[in-house]
């Protein structure tokens, strides 16, 4: 058989095919049926339950067509609120080669500086375009989207320690500061913990959605007394925060240790002495009790110095061996840098008792006899 004979063949049977086709076509048009075919959709998945995050987390959908499009099909993508998320592509195009291959969308998370919670946004699409009248114009669905914080809000607090302030009105400063931009007003109040030593300005701070970033700087003003108290350690109180944002309700900032410097003369003083009595030969280890003792140099007991001065750390006392002396009371004198304190009849020397003579040196031995003795040095009472 040759080809032409085959070509003839095969031409032939096409055309009665064709023929069938046409005629059945024709059957249906002059009953008025109309041919069936399947309506043009657009499908997008998921649309809902996509998470981002503001440290730039994404999240993708997909979106197909379920029937081949006479004409390019167009979709446009746009973000609701681009402060925290974006989408790529911005738009998608379906031809007749591409129409069943679903295309992926990508929404990316966008950071911001605010702690706004976790929020809720959408991808919207576009109605499609095209020249194809079963696609142009179809609604296509949006897609929801949760973009979670990462703004946990911290209040800082600079320094929190080492100032100092002086009686002579002298001032210190610190400074407050949010980490991040708060949904509402951020309140904290300050407070001195001891007004006699400083003072706070002002008494509280305001942090808004505008400026929370921005430090807020606190003065310290010491506060003068009339005492010679020395340097005072005192507190300024930061509250609690009071806001409605959750992530800075009740947060309780670091607080500040602050000194107050003394500027009345410290003056030493002697408060006791013990023990309070001792032998005329001295050799008695003495501790005085006082205030601003420090650097004592010299401590008398009448007009004769002892020995062997030791202070204690902070100046609130020393010890110190007697000298000898006659028997009697006599002051107690302390020289220091911060003046030279005199007890007065502090101290009193007591001989040490002899004995020159018994009368009589013999007693019965059921006792109840009277002996003199005889001596120096006895003392009343002394036991």
């Amino acid at each position: 058989m040759n080809n032409s004979g085959l070509l003839k063949r095969t031409g032939t049977r096409l055309m009665a095919l064709f023929a069938v086709i046409i005629a059945t076509a024709g059957l249906m048009l002059a009953s008025g049926a109309t041919p069936a075919y399947a309506a043009p959709g657009i499908t997008v998945t998921p649309t809902s339950g996509l998470v981002t995050n503001e440290s730039g987390g994404t999240a993708t959908f997909t979106v197909v067509l379920t029937e081949a499009p006479t004409a390019p099909v167009s979709i446009t993508m746009t973000s609701s609120n681009l402060a925290e998320g974006t989408v790529s592509p911005a738009s998608l195009t379906f031809t007749i080669a591409n129409w069943a291959t679903a295309q992926t969308v990508t929404v990316t998370g966008v950071n911001d500086a605010f702690d706004d919670n976790d929020v809720v946004y959408s991808i919207v699409t576009g109605n499609a375009t095209s020249a194809d009248a079963g696609y142009n114009t179809f609604v296509v669905a949006d897609v929801s989207v949760t973009n979670l914080d990462n703004d946990g809000g911290i209040i800082t607090v600079t320094p929190t320690s080492g100032l100092v302030t002086t009686e002579a009105g002298g001032v210190a400063f610190f400074s407050v500061v949010l980490s991040t931009f708060p949904s509402s007003n951020v309140t904290i109040g300050l407070s001195s913990s001891d007004v006699g030593e400083g003072t706070v300005s002002p008494v509280s701070l305001i942090f808004t959605p505008g400026n929370a970033t921005t430090p807020q700087f606190v003065t310290v003003t010491g506060v003068d007394d009339a005492l010679a108290d020395g340097n005072v350690l005192y507190t300024i109180f930061t509250a609690p925060a009071a806001s409605t944002d959750l992530g800075y309700a009740g947060q309780d900032p670091s607080n500040v240790s602050v000194t107050n410097n003394d500027n009345e003369s410290e003056t030493a003083t002697i408060t006791n002495v013990s023990p309070a009595s001792g032998p005329t030969v001295g050799g008695q280890t003495v501790t005085v009790t006082g205030t601003n003792l420090t650097g004592a140099t010299a401590v008398t007991f009448g007009v004769t110095p002892g020995t062997s001065i030791s202070v204690a750390p902070g100046g609130a006392s020393l010890t110190v061996v007697t000298p000898g002396s006659l028997a009697g009371t006599v002051n107690v004198t302390v020289t220091a840098p911060a003046g030279s304190p005199v007890a007065t009849s502090a101290y009193t020397y007591t001989s040490t008792p002899t004995v020159s003579s018994v009368t009589p040196n013999t007693c019965p031995a059921g006792g109840g006899g009277t002996v003199t003795v005889m001596g120096t040095g006895f003392v009343l009472g002394a036991g």
